[in-house]
Formats: C-alpha cells, structure tokens, sequence
C-alpha cells in the first residue's frame, strides 16, 4: 500500500504549478487509487481504505441504498463497488471535497473489463488535461461531444504495467468556458 501514497507524495512535488487545490488532489487520487491498483477491484478497495490511514482524508463504502441507486443509474456496468473520499477542511472540520470512486467491470460491446473511476463536482477541466498530459504519457484518440457531454479518450502507456492496455477517459458537462459541474476521470483496460 505504500507504494501508492509514495507515488501520491511524489505527484505533489510535480504538481504545484496547477492552480487548483482539488485538481491536485483529483490527479494524487487517480494515481494512487486507478493506476496504483492496476484496476484490480480488490486493490482499489485497499487503496480506498488507506485514506482512513492519512489525514485530512477520510474513506467510505457508500451505503446500501446509494449504491442501489448507482447501479441503477449507470449503464454498462456489469459488477460495481462505490466509495466516498472526503478531504477534510483542517481549520473548520468540514468536508472540503468529495471524490466517488467507482470500481469494478464495465460491459463494452458484449467485452467485460476493469475500470476505476473518480467523479467530482466543479472542476477546471482544462487544468485537469494538462496535469494528466505533464504526468503520463498520453495521446488523445476521440473527443466527442455525446448527448451534453464532452467525451475523450487517451491512449496510455503506464510503467510496469502491460504496454496498449490501457486507457485514460473524461466525461465531462459541455461547457468550455466554465469548470464542469460534473466531471469524470476513468483508467479502464482496452
């Protein structure tokens, strides 16, 4: 587990330049909780479980009755386990922000495979694509505008970790010139 907060302490020291705190602590949990676990389920629940272990974060399985209501509002997903992470507000005691993370198999044209997702709300969008573009290598395959959505797709090669196997994705609210209401950062195998 240490490896994936080490990779977390590394990223802050790369990370300063971004301007906004949660798009730091957006791309510290992706990394450490979808590519530290190689979308394994079982490793991202471990991974989710570790922010009990580092204040300000804190994490949670959601509920019985929230997850009820998450299955039934997705689509494509075959088995899922959603989890809260709440920053914590040191000076006030408050949640500063909350991250969902969403593990498990998703259904792709009848293929079953891994995700990890993490879905926030009010985020800078454009801030998050230079931090993933100044973190991994990545290439852009599709942006495409679905329904009131932006979507894109990047391909990714990860160290350690099976070359072409990988994909980085954004589903974000179609709005350019503002942060997104909703906003979502997945790394799923292709």
């Amino acid at each position: 587990m240490r490896k994936y907060f080490i990779g977390a302490m590394l990223l802050s020291s790369i990370l300063p330049s971004l301007a906004d705190e949660n798009v730091q602590d957006l791309l510290k949990i992706f990394d450490s909780v979808c590519v530290g676990s190689a979308v394994n389920p079982a490793k991202i629940q471990a991974a989710v479980d570790f922010f009990n272990k580092t204040p300000p974060w804190h994490s949670m399985a959601v509920n019985a009755e929230m997850q009820k209501q998450l299955d039934m509002s997705s689509v494509g997903q075959a088995q899922r386990k959603d989890y809260g992470i709440i920053k914590e507000d040191t000076a006030t005691k408050s949640e500063d922000s909350f991250y969902l993370v969403t593990a498990g198999k998703k259904q792709y044209d009848g293929i079953t495979i891994n995700s990890c997702s993490i879905t926030v709300k009010y985020i800078p969008v454009t801030t998050v694509k230079a931090g993933l573009e100044k973190l991994y290598k990545i290439r852009n395959v599709i942006e495409e505008r679905q329904g009131l959505s932006l979507v894109s797709i990047y391909e990714v090669d990860l160290i350690g970790l099976p070359p072409h196997k990988y994909a980085i994705g954004i589903q974000e609210d179609y709005a350019p010139d503002k942060p997104s209401e909703m906003f979502t950062l997945s790394l799923f195998e292709r």
